[in-house]
Parts: C-alpha cells; structure tokens; sequence
C-alpha cells in the first residue's frame, strides 16, 4: 500500500510540474522611439547641438541641408539610447536658412527642424550716413 501511495504522489507532482501549453509567450520589448528635441536654432556664427533619441528599432535619418550636417545617418536598436550631434557652418548670407530632417524608426516618424539665423550687415555708403541691410 505505502509504494502504491509513493506512486501516486510521485505521479501528481509529475503532472502538477509540467509545463501549461496554454500559457501565453512572455510579451516582448515594445518599440520605444522618443526624441528630446524636434527643433534647434542656431545664431549666424553656426556650431554644434544635440539631440537625444531613445530607440529600440533600427532608425534613419533623412533630410537636411549641406550647412548643417549630423553626425550620424542610422544606426541599430542595440544601442537604445544615443545622441546625434548637428553641426552647422556660419551663415554668410543676409537671410535665415532652414532645414528639416526625418528621423525614421520603425513605423514611426518625427521631423526635426533646424533653423539658423544671419548677421546684418552695415554699409557705410558716405560719411555721417549709415544703411542697415
């Protein structure tokens, strides 16, 4: 009798430990795409700024102008959190300049404006006499 009880509760901790094929697969990562920043503006002089960017998708970025080129195009969800720096030349016009950018990941889209403004120039055309332009 007592191996007969052995047996059963052998065989009820057997069955009560497998695996339920019921059950539903742990979910995974979601996708994350989110930016810090979706304008900069520069002054005429130019120079560097940042973005951060947390991703976990393979990502893109597309647009732009050659006065203001990023550091980097794309890049792979492995890195999730990164920054892409933006550099701009001095602007030697007399007119504000724009550009825009589409950074892709996934499915999803953001645009990302860059704005630079200009330095006025003053003639002296005669003396005592001065021409804002």
């Amino acid at each position: 009798m007592r191996k007969l009880f052995l047996f059963v509760l052998s065989a009820i901790m057997i069955c009560g430990c497998s695996k339920n094929e019921n059950e539903n697969p742990a979910p995974s990562e979601e996708n994350v795409f989110s930016v810090d920043e979706t304008s900069l503006e520069f002054g005429a002089q130019g120079g560097i700024k940042s973005i951060f960017i947390e991703s976990t998708k393979d990502w893109t970025l597309s647009g732009g102008a050659s006065w203001c080129e990023p550091s980097q195009r794309s890049g792979d969800g492995t890195d999730r959190y990164f920054s892409v720096d933006f550099s701009a030349t001095s602007n030697t016009t007399t007119d504000n300049r724009s550009a825009a950018y589409t950074l892709k990941s996934g499915a999803q889209t953001v645009e990302i404006q860059i704005t630079q403004g200009f330095t006025p120039t003053v003639i002296v055309s005669e003396a005592g006499a001065l021409n804002k332009y």
